[in-house]
């Protein structure tokens, strides 16, 4: 059993123990999205109906919605993360990379540079979507691509 395999079965009994637990939950729902994007949302949709303004189900659900090419709902949802949680440079590079995906580069870079600047500010910690090697390296082929 891969890595992956092993986290979905440990998030699986975590939130079969706690179900109403939205960090638990949450983490179910991130780790269910590569495999079953509809049990995904629908966690997730259950984190946000008991708690509306929980940002990190509302970013979960952007990344769900950005694999399955929904790229308007996953700004909408990112947005939202973003104004909840506005000392997360993660909800900034996810923003950053909807905006690429949809093909705008100048908003892209402008979102990559605040991500970097966030990053930078508050001393991030956590994991990020993107390393920082690869955002600067973004950054910098935006830059010299853009119209």
């Amino acid at each position: 059993m891969g890595a992956g395999a092993v986290a979905l079965a440990q998030w699986r009994h975590l939130h079969n123990k706690y179900p109403t637990d939205n960090a638990i939950a949450t983490a179910y729902g991130q780790s269910l999205t590569p495999v079953n994007a509809p049990a995904a949302r629908s966690v997730l949709t259950d984190v946000l109906l008991r708690q509306p303004d929980y940002a990190p189900a509302l970013s979960a659900l952007a990344v769900l919605d950005t694999i399955t090419s929904d790229l308007s709902a996953s700004q909408g949802n990112q947005e939202q993360a973003w104004a909840l949680d506005k000392n997360n440079p993660a909800q900034r590079l996810n923003l950053a990379i909807i905006s690429d995906k949809r093909g705008d580069r100048r908003q892209a870079l402008a979102l990559y540079h605040q991500a970097l600047e966030a990053y930078s500010r508050t001393g991030w910690k956590a994991t990020l979507p993107m390393s920082l090697s690869a955002v600067k390296a973004r950054i910098d082929y935006l830059a010299h691509s853009a119209d």
